[in-house]
């Protein structure tokens, strides 16, 4: 069965990686999504593992990348925004990342300080200018040498060298020590250099393990396992929302039957039971069709606001629960609390006035309504079309009549419903 009905297949399994290739193997799993990954060296110290370097160089290009977003939004530029995720770069190109975010964070806080050495110094400048300007009073005008625009700029004897000279080099290294070997040669040539490594076109045999290439071939292991592996759900845009409102009443265990398929009718319909008003619902599905329309918006996807991200994020639960409360609605015939008259009533009170001799002096002086009797002859003429009659709204058991249709209904539509949830529970011990 698909994965809206159940959870995902799972399974436990040891992946083999060949050494040189795991963090392709790797980053492809996480864009992936499938992957769930057990640590195994829970009493390894942080600082003892094989990645940790790795790790802390993610750890200082998140603090580079903090330190430009937030100069940028000092300055008032606006950071352009993606719907689409970057893929993740392979470890040649986080180097290279690595390498030009700290430089372009390094000039900015030097850009930074002589922006503000600069502002003040002009502020002394001007200070002296003012003093200049008062003391001309006594010195008179000022005169100096202005600079020629034919003037160099810098000396002449530096303009020209010949002791500079252009070496290479070129061999064999492990896989493994690319990185810090390519690190190495960046720092000692202060960054005038061109590396490129290339794989070689004949596997090499290892002399210690007698395998090929890097340590041996890559492949994965299923492991029996008698644990429940974890439930995996895949969700869209139009299912994220009911699925997190089951989600947060408890999570199905492995391979059980998912009920935020079912979710989708039940709930916006229960709501509708009790918030039928056509005015109301009306309001509610104009606002969560506003949001669906503008989903690609990027404004309202980062909107800092709580509230409007929560009904972002259930948009389409909103406009369900809106749709049928209209629908409800009608069948109360209510619109904004008030009763809505959209055909002829099948009851008649002038065969009540007839029967009970009501003159209009009775009628001024006993104001409220009287109940609707149904055995009076000629009464009720015919069943209202669709939903409830309005002619309720003017009874003086209106409120006797609906309580007790709402709560038979309500009795009737929960035992469906629990009714319903038990035949579910039946598919989860075929």
């Amino acid at each position: 069965m698909g994965s809206l009905f159940r959870g995902e297949e799972m399974c436990l399994a040891q992946l083999f990686l060949q050494s040189g290739c795991e963090y392709q193997c790797v980053a492809e799993l996480g864009e992936l999504g499938l992957v769930e990954f057990r640590d195994l060296n829970q009493n390894v110290n942080a600082f003892q593992r094989r990645y940790v370097s790795e790790i802390r160089r993610c750890d200082d290009m998140e603090t580079t990348f903090g330190y430009l977003e937030q100069e940028l939004r000092k300055a008032g530029m606006k950071i352009p925004s993606s719907a689409v995720c970057p893929p993740a770069p392979s470890p040649k190109d986080a180097l290279k990342i690595q390498e030009e975010s700290e430089q372009l964070a390094k000039e900015l806080r030097e850009v930074s300080g002589n922006r503000q050495t600069l502002r003040e110094r002009l502020r002394e400048l001007r200070e002296y200018a003012n003093i200049l300007r008062e003391s001309q009073r006594f010195t008179g005008p000022l005169s100096w040498r202005e600079r020629a625009d034919t003037d160099p700029l810098i000396d002449p004897t530096l303009s020209s060298r010949h002791d500079l000279r252009v070496s290479f080099m070129a061999g064999v290294i492990h896989p493994w020590r690319m990185n810090s070997f390519e690190r190495l040669l960046w720092r000692a040539c202060r960054g005038y250099l061109i590396v490129n490594f290339v794989e070689m076109s004949e596997p090499m045999e290892d002399l210690v393990t007698a395998h090929s290439g890097g340590g041996g071939e890559s492949f994965c292991q299923r492991i029996p396992c008698s644990v429940n592996p974890p439930t995996l759900i895949h969700t869209n845009k139009f299912t994220a929302g009911f699925q997190g409102i089951v989600d947060a009443y408890g999570i199905a265990s492995y391979q059980e039957v998912n009920p935020a398929l079912y979710t989708i009718i039940t709930f916006p319909f229960l709501f509708a039971v009790m918030f039928g008003d056509v005015g109301h619902g009306l309001l509610m599905f104009l606002f969560a069709l506003w949001l669906v329309l503008g989903e690609n918006n990027p404004k309202m996807k980062n909107a800092e606001n709580e509230i409007f991200s929560m009904c972002f994020g259930g948009r389409y639960l909103v406009l369900l629960m809106g749709l049928l409360s209209i629908y409800t609605g009608f069948v109360y015939n209510e619109c904004f609390s008030r009763a809505t008259v959209i055909f002829p009533s099948g009851w008649s009170v002038a065969a009540m006035a007839k029967d009970k001799n009501w003159t209009r002096e009775f009628l001024s002086t006993n104001p409220l309504a009287a109940p609707l009797d149904p055995n009076i002859t000629n009464v009720f003429t015919a069943v209202y079309p669709f939903g409830i009659d309005p002619i309720w709204s003017l009874a003086s058991n209106r409120l006797t009549f609906l309580n007790s249709f709402k709560m038979k209904m309500s009795v009737i539509l929960g035992v469906c419903h629990m009714s319903f949830g038990v035949c579910l529970s039946i598919f989860n011990h075929m």
